[in-house]
């Protein structure tokens, strides 16, 4: 498994440290077809991040975690019924002469790792101070015997003081 980053041909899509990205896809990237009939907004959390300055996690759910959004809007904007997917405003832009180009189909995707106080504290030691709850260990000669386990993948639990 590999960390949430951007590839090598696109170094900065993807914000290392926050795990933002915001881009569109136009149907002519995407292999095969969407349906007509398929809109509305999928959201995925799950492991994002799997290491910190070059040391990795024992296991993939003790990575910190990421939250996906894909936006698929309708074939036609007026169709659209939900703000969040096509914002009316977007449905025409107005050029020069009063042109309009015509609606285009895109795939809106967003990403952020969760933000817990877990991660912001590790992003800044740069290294892992909680363990993990599936055998991901801190290791160095300042372990502190900390028992505090991170939870970093559901976006809503903090860690136990």
């Amino acid at each position: 498994w590999h960390s949430y980053e951007s590839p090598l041909s696109d170094p900065d899509l993807i914000d290392p440290d926050t795990g933002f990205a915001e881009y569109e896809i136009s149907m002519e990237e995407i292999e095969g077809t969407l349906p007509e009939d398929l809109v509305g907004v999928l959201y995925r959390n799950g492991p994002g991040k799997f290491g910190i300055n070059g040391e990795r996690v024992a296991h993939t759910l003790d990575a910190d975690g990421l939250i996906l959004q894909i936006i698929i809007p309708p074939t036609e904007p007026e169709e659209c019924s939900i703000d969040t997917v096509m914002p009316k405003e977007e449905d025409e832009v107005l050029l020069d002469d009063d042109e309009t180009t015509p609606y285009e189909r895109k795939v809106l995707f967003r990403s952020k790792f969760v933000e817990t106080k877990a991660f912001a504290e590790e992003r800044r030691a740069q290294k892992f101070l909680y363990r993990g709850t599936f055998g991901t260990a801190i290791t160095g000669p300042d372990l502190g015997g900390s028992t505090r386990r991170k939870n970093n993948n559901n976006g809503l639990n903090e860690n136990p003081s």
